[in-house]
């Protein structure tokens, strides 16, 4: 362990060499001899030949050739990734884990009216297999839409096509928020894939009931169009996402935002009575059942605001935001569960504190349900 090599050199064509040490070790004498030929000073212990300091020369040159080029084999090269027609994954899929539980029962959980309209007819269409399911379920009714796969199909393409396909691309992500079974969201790969050819694109999305999201995780596990890949499904309620991360996904929408069925708690235990007090209300023009109704109508708002400011988060800046089926506000169409005016959405930007464009709204009538209509907004591009 001693120090630097120390060198000097003396007069009489001698370069002594040592070790700075204790030990008391007297320095090694080297000859130095001058080459005319070459103009170089050989120092080596004894004389050495010129012909042997080429040959060593040439020996030290192929040695860090090899070793340069077996470096460079080794490096790992910037290869070309595979094109997405070829169905390899080369984006980067968004990683998160499912909630355990619900924290508190989601605002517009009505047990008596899911359970008849969700779970039963979910558990109907899934009654023998999957190869079953999929063989007949573009003939079959499915989360209480009250028509066909096929019908549904025809009369959603007019806004899908024109809305989905210009902001998605080859391997890109979307979330359905509220996926129920995933028959929206495999409908909508298909008119992406009919309109603009894409596929290979990553499947997000999350359902308030367990019996449907677990369908729809076993539809894209086994049966994802079009080259697709599920990312992660989760039963969840959609006004608290806080398990998936912000800014992750280049499309979000819901194919239908279910609103609060009760939200001043008439109490009754059977929808159609309590939508019955409601209506009653919306008739009246005394100031207390104005008051109910204003407070209601506040109540569905504030939720829409929730739900929506969950599905703004989630989407990468610049990007689209959906929202399909948006019901009116119950005094305005009996006919339906309740929602919120157009009017509504340009102000609820600011209200809400949504990361929007408020210049981006897009809205357009649905073809299916009575004075339902479709939105589209963009997030920020910061």
């Amino acid at each position: 362990k001693g120090k630097m090599m120390e060198e000097s050199s003396g007069n009489d064509g001698h370069i002594e060499m040592g070790l700075s040490s204790s030990s008391g070790m007297k320095p090694m004498q080297i000859s130095n001899t001058y080459d005319p030929d070459t103009g170089w000073t050989v120092s080596m212990i004894g004389r050495i030949d010129k012909r042997l300091w080429i040959v060593a020369s040439a020996l030290v040159f192929i040695v860090l050739v090899t070793g340069s080029l077996i470096s460079s084999a080794s490096e790992p090269k910037n290869e070309k990734k595979s094109s997405l027609r070829d169905y390899h994954w080369t984006n980067d899929t968004v990683q998160f884990e499912c909630p355990r539980e619900f924290i508190e029962e989601a605002k517009n959980y009505d047990k008596a009216n899911f359970d008849v309209s969700y779970v039963k007819e979910t558990n109907k269409l899934f009654a023998q297999n999957l190869t079953h399911f999929l063989e007949n379920f573009r003939t079959e009714g499915f989360d209480n839409w009250g028509h066909p796969y096929e019908y549904i199909k025809n009369k959603s393409y007019h806004w899908k096509s024109n809305m989905f396909p210009p902001e998605l691309n080859d391997g890109d992500s979307l979330f359905e928020s509220a996926c129920g079974i995933g028959l929206n969201l495999y409908m909508t790969l298909e008119i992406l894939n009919e309109v603009k050819g894409l596929k290979n694109l990553v499947v997000y999305g999350n359902e308030y009931l367990d019996v449907s999201a677990e369908k729809a995780n076993l539809v894209f596990d086994n049966a994802a169009p079009f080259g697709s890949k599920k990312g992660v499904i989760c039963a969840a309620d959609s006004t608290d996402l806080n398990f998936v991360p912000p800014n992750a996904f280049d499309l979000v929408y819901t194919g239908y935002l279910s609103p609060i069925l009760d939200p001043i708690k008439v109490g009754y235990n059977s929808t159609e009575k309590n939508y019955k007090v409601y209506e009653s209300l919306c008739k009246q023009t005394d100031w207390k059942s104005k008051k109910l109704n204003e407070l209601g109508q506040s109540m569905q708002e504030d939720f829409y605001g929730k739900w929506v400011g969950e599905m703004v988060r989630i989407a990468k800046p610049g990007k689209a935001v959906i929202v399909e089926q948006v019901s009116v506000p119950f005094c305005n169409n009996y006919y339906d569960w309740g929602g919120v005016a157009r009017e509504w959405w340009a102000p609820a930007v600011k209200k809400y504190n949504w990361d929007v464009d408020p210049d981006s709204f897009v809205m357009e009538k649905d073809l299916i349900f009575r004075n339902r209509y479709h939105v589209f907004m963009r997030k920020n591009a910061h």
